[in-house]
């Protein structure tokens, strides 16, 4: 019996040092086993951060672009719009004199451009000069300038005169 138990406690040693053993080697691949996946999720952060920053950039790249191509369109039908205001505008005053409603005799309208369309010597065609007038042709909701409501303003302030030049014939 004593035999028995001297088998039965270096068996108990021989488990305890296994048992010993095994936890010691448990913790060593616990220990690994945690590296390896602080390492996998380090790698899956900045893979999908890396992911998530190209969907981010894509996103708002595809945002712009359909915001440009909208402004775009938009701009480009009001650039249209303009132009054709802007045309008929130049259209008009070139033959406002032969439009009905002008009220002068086209051979007395002559063509300025800038800052006021026509100067008029109404009457003077047929000898008679009743009047003279700076007149701007406006179409649509079109509206005088800056420079047109300084020429108005001189006029209706009476600051207005009739000149002559002679050049001196020193011109070689």
């Amino acid at each position: 019996m004593l035999v028995a138990i001297i088998v039965l406690c270096i068996i108990v040693i021989i488990l305890w040092c296994r048992y010993s053993s095994l936890l010691a080697n448990q913790d060593a691949r616990i220990t690994k086993i945690q590296a390896k996946a602080n390492a996998e999720l380090e790698r899956f952060r900045e893979t999908d951060l890396a992911t998530a920053k190209e969907q981010a950039i894509q996103f708002a790249q595809n945002e712009f672009d359909t915001w440009k191509k909208e402004h775009t369109e938009k701009e480009r039908a009001s650039a249209v719009k303009i132009s054709r205001a802007v045309n008929r505008g130049l259209i008009s005053e070139q033959f406002a004199p032969y439009l009905t409603g002008f009220e002068y005799n086209p051979k007395d309208a002559h063509f300025i451009g800038a800052p006021i369309d026509y100067l008029i010597f109404d009457g003077l065609d047929e000898g008679l000069l009743k009047s003279v007038v700076l007149l701007d042709v406006k179409t649509g909701v079109a509206k005088l300038n800056a420079r047109q409501v300084q020429v108005k303003r001189a006029i209706d302030e009476g600051r207005i005169r009739f000149e002559s030049f002679r050049p001196t014939s020193e011109m070689n």
